[in-house]
């Protein structure tokens, strides 16, 4: 079989990894694959078993997330050169490839996997986290006039009303929203995230905190705040301000408490109420350090979809703390695999982070049970052999229709 897996960027978080991934494991399966992407400068080699090329996409233009002529021809070269047998797209907008790539779908199977909400709403993620307008089918956006949600919705409709896609979604929880979309009428599959546990786990805690400078005696709290982007930190959305107030509320009860934050520094209070060791720069493959390092996840998102973190820290037999947004209770059930709270709730928060503190048996009884489900649910393999079926099951199809 012939894989064309598409993607906007090769540095856009969480759908980057997974393409990346899904393009290793189906190699690894015996298919060719072509995988593109988009770039300030052209790049073309070869990676894991398949080639990499990265299309030159310098100009930038808010039309750009409707229909971008200058990447789609070069992508429409790529594909009659390449002649793919299904072609998987990740994300599109970010003013790349386009809500038009979807229109090669009535000439090739396709299947679209959707890690965020932009097919639904004007932005991948709302500007106010938890809106749900979607449900309302974004009759009265918060944070976009009307006029340009009208237009979002009419152009985003019409190319989905001409399009053969397959849709995938990592969580039954999106799902949910498309049934009320103009979406509904695609088949959807749901396959979730998939890890790849020997990437993460290690039994040198005590190693790598002393590499780390941390001491053995500190309960180690991991928050994953993510790389700037365009000049903001994400780490606001993963609820930052949240955990600060959660610390706050814990600090004179538990003076053994450490943060381990991985992602771009954040500017500190003087009186911060616990000792912060930033990891910046961090790479996927080095990531099991940090991991192996904490006693606990703690992941108090307002708006997430399933979480590749929560996946990791479940591969690692990590104790998990997070908030019940978008598709994580799906993988961290409360009081078994984890501990879950609202959004926005730094009381629940610190109540739950004194919880895993006061009960380390709990923890690594939760962990233990976290691991099996993921085992179960959530690893790699599981996701690729998931993705082969879908792949000749819409090439089946469309030929049978064509």
């Amino acid at each position: 079989m012939k894989v064309c897996i598409l993607t906007a960027s090769m540095n856009h978080g969480g759908a980057s990894v997974v393409a990346f991934d899904i393009a290793r494991g189906m190699v690894q399966q015996g298919h060719e694959v072509l995988f593109v992407s988009s770039g300030k400068s052209p790049i073309t080699k070869y990676q894991d078993g398949y080639e990499l090329r990265v299309l030159k996409n310098q100009k930038t233009s808010r039309l750009f997330h409707y229909f971008n002529p200058f990447l789609m021809l070069k992508l429409y070269k790529q594909l009659r050169k390449f002649k793919p047998d299904i072609i998987h797209v990740h994300n599109i907008n970010l003013q790349t490839f386009s809500l038009g790539v979807l229109l090669f779908s009535r000439y090739y199977p396709m299947i679209w996997t959707l890690h965020d909400v932009w097919p639904l709403c004007m932005t991948g993620w709302p500007k106010i986290p938890d809106c749900d307008g979607m449900l309302n089918k974004c009759h009265n956006c918060p944070t976009w006039p009307k006029w340009m949600v009208r237009a979002n919705k009419l152009l985003k409709e019409s190319v989905y009303k001409f399009s053969k896609f397959h849709i995938v979604s990592p969580s039954h929880w999106l799902i949910s929203l498309l049934k009320e979309s103009a979406l509904h009428h695609h088949p959807v599959s749901a396959i979730h995230n998939g890890i790849d546990p020997a990437i993460f786990f290690s039994d040198e805690n005590s190693f790598i905190r002393s590499k780390l400078n941390i001491a053995q005696d500190k309960k180690v709290i991991l928050f994953c705040g993510g790389k700037k982007l365009a000049g903001q930190f994400p780490a606001w959305r993963k609820g930052w301000a949240y955990l600060c107030a959660a610390l706050e509320i814990l600090k004179d009860k538990h003076d053994n408490l450490h943060l381990l934050y991985v992602g771009d520094p954040l500017s500190l209070s003087e009186n911060f109420p616990v000792t912060v060791t930033f990891a910046k720069g961090v790479t996927r493959k080095d990531m099991n350090i940090y991991f192996n390092a904490s006693d606990m996840l703690v992941l108090p998102t307002l708006a997430d979809h399933p979480a590749l973190t929560v996946l990791e820290a479940m591969a690692c037999k990590l104790p998990i703390i997070a908030t019940s947004a978008g598709g994580i209770p799906e993988a961290v059930i409360p009081q078994e695999t984890g501990l879950l709270c609202a959004s926005r709730d730094s009381a629940s928060l610190a109540e739950k982070i004194d919880y895993l503190v006061s009960n380390p048996a709990q923890g690594l009884k939760m962990a233990s049970l976290s691991y099996q489900r993921f085992i179960a649910l959530f690893t790699f393999d599981r996701m690729i052999d998931q993705y082969e079926d879908v792949y000749h099951q819409m090439i089946s199809s469309f030929h049978a229709k064509h």
